[in-house]
């Protein structure tokens, strides 16, 4: 069994922000039996990032700062290389749940390939303020593009996949993107394998003033639409969907109310 986590994590002068996603990481004090963590930087930061992370984490944390032309050409560089365990990437600022190891591992020894945490966000302050139902997510409908909002989002930062998924990727692609690079993996791995969703959580989002995600969310809806295309009976299946959905949301609301 596969047991290593590749976890990259991007930053650029973002030292405060990328030591609190450093510290929800169980990286001192693995709470998990197994899941061995190999965590990288990816950024040529001047802040102070690279000696603040040998300072509180010695070498269990790699820092890379080759130069980039983005955040997806950096990432790209870094993810075509792996081609073993695990992998996923988090944004600075975004954090883990504390028993996030434990759900990994549970997923891993069930030789999952592609699986996302229960969906949730966490407020400038990095807590809980925002917690989502499980989702389900057809494979059809992520390489057709609909889950960009139309329904509910895959959230990257509770998503882990097999670097063996790796091979369904066209890097130069990927590295090309500039907000949906995310979503671009989706539709690759959605070719060969299905997302399966957990009930427990993983990690969330952090919403923060320079969230590229917050700030240019028409721009990322649009990028989506250069590598997918819709067909009719996916819109019918589409559409279905979100019927669902907004069906569970005031049922749930209704529960809540009695």
């Amino acid at each position: 069994m596969d047991h290593r986590l590749n976890i990259f994590i991007p930053s650029l002068n973002r030292k405060e922000l990328l030591l609190e996603t450093l510290a929800s990481l169980p990286i001192l004090t693995p709470e998990g039996k197994n899941l061995v963590l190999d965590i990288t930087v990816l950024g040529n930061s001047n802040d102070g990032s690279e000696s603040a992370i040998n300072d509180l984490f010695g070498d269990k944390v790699k820092y890379s700062g080759e130069s980039d032309l983005g955040l997806y050409d950096a990432l790209g560089k870094s993810l075509s290389k792996v081609t073993e365990g695990y992998v996923t990437w988090l944004g600075a600022g975004d954090k883990w749940e504390k028993d996030a190891n434990i759900t990994i591992e549970k997923m891993i020894a069930k030789n999952i390939k592609w699986f996302t945490g229960r969906p949730l966000k966490y407020d400038i302050k990095g807590e809980i303020f925002e917690i989502f139902p499980v989702r389900q997510y057809k494979s059809r409908l992520i390489v057709e593009g609909w889950y960009n909002g139309f329904l509910p989002f895959i959230q990257q930062e509770s998503t882990i996949w097999h670097a063996s998924l790796h091979h369904e990727v066209d890097w130069n692609n990927f590295r090309q993107l500039k907000l949906a690079g995310d979503y671009y993996l989706w539709t690759c791995f959605a070719r060969k394998e299905n997302i399966f969703s957990c009930q427990n959580h993983i990690g969330g989002y952090r919403i923060h003033d320079n969230s590229l995600s917050s700030m240019f969310l028409d721009e990322y809806k649009n990028e989506i639409k250069i590598f997918t295309t819709r067909s009719t009976l996916g819109k019918f299946i589409a559409y279905k969907e979100r019927i669902k959905i907004i069906i569970y949301n005031i049922f749930s609301k209704f529960l809540n109310l009695i």
